[in-house]
């Protein structure tokens, strides 16, 4: 795969990203004293005077829940720093996503969270967004422990793509994200019904092996569509070879955790995608090409190529990309926000795959990008904001792809 150099431009040169640190940047500025300073929860800590004590001695207070929220309150600074251009609409779909970081990470850390009888969950839909999800792929995650074997099983189906990797999130690298395996469909054995068998393990496994390291705590499935009317995703099982037979009681130290690994969660991502995405918004209203570590540092499929680019328009301005056919497998363009979700791609045309992109009659692609559809090319609705981002998603690239942009008035635009 022909990976770009860094801060190649795509009509111009924007330098490096910055390297600054994507995890944990701001987090002293805590907004706690918001709950402290409510009604409810100050009326809660002075009924709550009784703790329940279990059989083993631990015990579980009021005081583990109004911890969990007072962490949880430090997230709300991350919306509204003031080194983001952020909007009013930004604000409050910053807040949303909080609520969504909340959700996914309560599935993650503690209905989830049992390592010895794994699940695999949908991390990503159209109304838990996180972390650069793709319109076009269905995720799935189960986290695991690295010296255990897992079978995994499942059908292939009829996804255009389907992979699965095994990852190490290293907290004490700033969050690195670090493939330690990945297996995908072409290199898949398939049974004669459709069956799919995958043994995960450190130990190489005869048949359809998936490679961990001490260090794999996760494992992330991706199926892709290209044809959303014909393909349809499939769903999986893990499980444990030669683990208990049965999950053991709800631990009450488990539960503690799990409930600070959610607010930690949540804090720290909060704070990371507006960090992480500011060193995009170099390049206004231009694609650049940058160093692709950035992207994998953060669990970016190492099969893609990802070009990004920022936008900033009036209501009556369109940006508009054109580039020929990139020489990849398949490819995508998917409108995001500040904290990296993708627009609403359920009910506006936010993205787009290489298969249903119409051509111009020289055979390249042109995207408009505007607040209205005035008939021309490609048209990416803004979904009511003045700044945002833009990801084209190359799979197998063979060469990197040149691009032109530029801003014009929608007025001067004739379809």
């Amino acid at each position: 795969m022909t990976r770009a150099k860094n801060g190649d431009a795509i009509g111009h040169s924007d330098g490096d990203p910055s390297r600054r640190s994507i995890l944990g940047a701001g987090l002293a500025a805590s907004v706690a004293a918001i709950l402290h300073s409510s009604g409810a929860v100050a009326g809660a800590s002075k009924t709550a005077v009784s703790s329940e004590t279990q059989g083993d001695g631990a015990v579980l207070g009021a005081d583990l829940w109004q911890k969990f929220c007072s962490r949880l309150a430090e997230a709300g600074a991350a919306i509204t720093r003031t080194d983001l251009p952020t909007t009013q609409l930004d604000r409050a779909e910053g807040f949303r996503y909080l609520t969504r970081l909340l959700r996914i990470g309560l599935i993650q850390n503690l209905e989830a969270g049992d390592k010895e009888f794994p699940m695999f969950f949908q991390s990503c839909d159209e109304i838990t967004k996180w972390g650069g999800d793709d319109p076009d792929k269905v995720y799935y995650n189960a986290l695991v422990k690295g010296d255990r074997d897992y079978r995994i099983t499942g059908k292939r189906g009829t996804m255009h793509f389907f992979g699965i990797g095994s990852k190490a999130f290293l907290m004490d690298q700033g969050g690195t994200i670090r493939s330690t395996g990945e297996l995908k469909h072409d290199e898949i054995k398939v049974g004669p019904n459709d069956e799919v068998e995958i043994i995960a393990s450190s130990k190489k496994q005869p048949g359809n092996w998936l490679p961990m390291t001490k260090d794999t705590n996760f494992l992330l499935m991706r199926q892709a569509y290209l044809d959303k009317k014909k393909e349809k995703p499939e769903k999986f099982k893990i499980e444990q070879i030669g683990g208990p037979p049965v999950p053991a009681p709800l631990d009450p130290e488990f539960l503690k955790h799990a409930l600070m690994q959610t607010a930690d969660f949540v804090v720290g991502n909060a704070w990371k995608w507006g960090n992480w995405m500011i060193p995009l918004s170099s390049g206004k209203n231009q694609l650049v090409v940058r160093d692709q570590d950035y992207f994998f540092k953060v669990g970016g499929d190492p099969l893609i190529d990802y070009y990004w680019g920022y936008f900033e328009l009036t209501p009556d301005e369109a940006w508009i990309v054109n580039f020929p056919a990139p020489d990849a497998d398949f490819w995508s363009f998917t409108l995001y926000n500040w904290w990296q979700e993708s627009f609403d791609y359920v009910h506006r045309p936010v993205q787009i795959n290489s298969h249903d992109a119409k051509r111009d009659a020289n055979g390249t692609y042109t995207f408009v990008v505007s607040a209205r559809d005035v008939g021309v090319g490609n048209w990416m609705d803004t979904a009511g904001h003045t700044t945002g981002f833009a990801l084209v998603r190359s799979y197998s690239l063979k060469k990197p792809t040149p691009s032109n942009s530029k801003v014009v008035r929608l007025a001067d635009l004739k379809s």
